[in-house]
């Protein structure tokens, strides 16, 4: 029984060794033939790059250009929208306008004077005079940069803002007491707009702006003083426009702007001193 069932197995191992010695032998080839290179290997997924046109053509970041009638309209609920007590809406409210009216990398406005002939920009300006002591100093400089920029893009509206102008900026460009150099807005960035504001006012109201020399002349004595080096740089700007709009009308209160000036001439920042004696 033992030595058949020997046999039985050694005939088995002879039908089957061949086959497996081939299989084993192309196993081998397929291998060898087959060498690992580093396309075969699996490879993780490339980091995907940020397109810049993709980002410039995101909705997101695109301007939601309204058309010329449509606009009062919109800038009426946005301006309703400057009430609400929630800061961050006021803040995207105000945002918008600006976004609206202005190209973000020229300042220039988005329509013709035509075009915005249509819309009441006295209205405007008053609404976002108001928000110039927003409890928001993010809101407070969106206001004022603003305001500052419809005035340089629609020089005409400047004389019928005047007289509600003046009376908001005194307010802001002043010290929290009077014994103490503290400036009521605390915003450098806010203060530095205030003065181009002023700015805008001297150079587009000309000698209109006569009956509010006191109160001009009084700002510019504060922002003279002010901590801010952008701001006393500026400020020297507007002092020159202001001579050469009103001339001798400005001598009374000469005096005392240059008595406020003379201090800049040693200032630690050169282009300050340079503003102040040129």
């Amino acid at each position: 029984m033992g030595s058949s069932v020997d046999a039985f197995w050694a005939q088995l191992k002879a039908q089957t060794a061949p086959s497996a010695q081939k299989a084993l032998h192309a196993a081998s080839n397929g291998l060898t033939k087959s060498p690992i290179t580093s396309t075969s290997l699996p490879t993780a997924a490339a980091p995907v790059k940020k397109n810049a046109d993709a980002t410039k053509s995101d909705p997101s970041n695109t301007i939601d250009v309204v058309p010329a009638d449509q606009l009062q309209q919109r800038l009426n609920k946005l301006v309703e929208a400057f009430k609400d007590p929630n800061h961050v809406a006021r803040r995207k409210a105000l945002h918008e306008v600006k976004t609206l009216l202005f190209n973000s990398d020229t300042s220039d406005l988005r329509y013709t004077e035509k075009e915005f002939s249509a819309v009441d920009e006295t209205s405007l300006g008053k609404a976002l005079l108001r928000r110039f002591d927003d409890q928001s100093q993010a809101c407070r400089e969106l206001a004022v940069s603003t305001f500052g920029q419809l005035l340089k893009a629609l020089p005409g509206s400047i004389l019928a803002l005047l007289p509600y102008a003046v009376p908001v900026l005194e307010e802001r460009v002043a010290w929290q007491q009077s014994g103490a150099k503290t400036p009521m807005e605390s915003s450098e960035e806010a203060r530095l707009s205030l003065t181009h504001v002023i700015g805008a006012l001297v150079a587009g109201g000309g000698k209109a702006l006569g009956a509010y020399l006191e109160e001009v002349a009084a700002m510019c004595g504060v922002l003279l003083e002010d901590p801010y080096h952008e701001v006393c740089e500026a400020v020297c700007g507007v002092i020159v426009s202001l001579d050469a709009a009103l001339g001798m009308r400005l001598a009374p209160h000469a005096k005392q702007l240059i008595a406020s000036l003379l201090p800049l001439t040693t200032h630690k920042r050169h282009r300050v001193r340079a503003a102040a004696v040129g």
